[in-house]
Formats: structure tokens, sequence, C-alpha cells
């Protein structure tokens, strides 16, 4: 309960940072802004009343219906009060969030993750390339307006002798001269 009675005692702390706090099943949600995750992850991860000292998960939802479309959701444990909490903030698309991969290494994989997959950028990450997704690959897979089949098909050429992307040709797209 001392663990409760701090975190809202943190929103009448830190108002423009922690703007909402709610407990539901033994889970503490925290929804912030998400310019200021990384002074909020700080103070939580540093204080002796949270000592939020593992990131466990690292997860973004994509709304492309709503103004802010991509939601991010840290998952973070304390193991001496053996509680989970969720760190929540919603964002514009082309917004950079400031990365928290100094304070969890963790962080360095999931924010590389999501920046391959959802286009999410990180300031002030030491590494934030493609992970999962080829060099050249474009666009970002787990956006809901990519296509399911992706742009471009990779194939061995077996008359070049090497790989070769071509332009997806869908079967159940119109022709030009059906339209």
């Amino acid at each position: 309960m001392i663990y409760l009675n701090f975190l809202f005692y943190l929103t009448l702390l830190l108002p423009k940072i922690v703007l909402l706090v709610s407990l539901q099943k033994l889970e503490i949600s925290l929804l912030c802004r998400y310019n200021n995750i990384f002074v909020l992850f700080f103070i939580l991860k540093k204080h002796t009343q949270t000592l939020l000292n593992m990131l466990v998960d690292l997860t973004l939802i994509d709304l492309p219906q709503k103004k802010l479309r991509f939601k991010i959701i840290y998952i973070a444990r304390t193991m001496k009060f053996n509680m989970i909490m969720k760190i929540k903030a919603s964002l514009l698309e082309l917004v950079a969030i400031p990365s928290v991969s100094v304070l969890y290494l963790a962080a360095s994989w999931f924010e590389r993750e999501s920046w391959d997959m959802f286009g999410v950028f990180f300031m002030n990450h030491s590494r934030l390339k493609r992970l999962l997704t080829d060099y050249g690959f474009t666009g970002y897979p787990l956006r809901k307006d990519f296509p399911f089949c992706g742009f471009y098909e990779v194939r061995f050429s077996e008359i070049l002798q090497r790989l070769s992307y071509e332009p997806v040709t869908l079967a159940s797209a119109p022709k030009l001269n059906e339209i």
C-alpha cells in the first residue's frame, strides 16, 4: 500500500509528467506524456519507493484512425517490491521519443525492433538501425496501412544468378485495362 501511496504522490509531485495512475487487478498503470518518458523512468528506477530495475517489454499499438496514432507501452518490474508497472504514452506518427536504453540495456533491442517494425524514432539511441528486416526494405511491416505481401518480391534469378527485387503484382488487384 505504501507503494501505491507513493505513486499517487508522484502524480501530485509531477503533474506535467504523470497524467494518470490506475490500479486494476494488482497491476499499476501510469499514463504520461511521451516527451517525459526518460525523466519518469529515471525517477522510478532510482527512487527507493519504486526501484524499477528491470524493463520486461516495450510494445506499440498502431491506431491509424486516431490523431495520436501510436500508443507505446513499457512494462517494467521491481524485484524488491515484486510489482509490475505499465507506463503508457500516446504519440503522433512523426515524433521522436527519448530512449531509455541508457537506463535499461534491454531497451536497446526493444527500441530497435519498434523502429524497424513501426517506424517510431528514439532519440539518443546508440545503434538505431534495422534489426529484423533487410537494410534495403522500405516501409514498416507492423503498421496497419502496410500491404499484406509487401511492396517487393525477393527471389533468386536463374538468369542473373543473384537475388532480384521485383514489384509485387497482386492477383486480386484490378488491371489498368479493366478499370
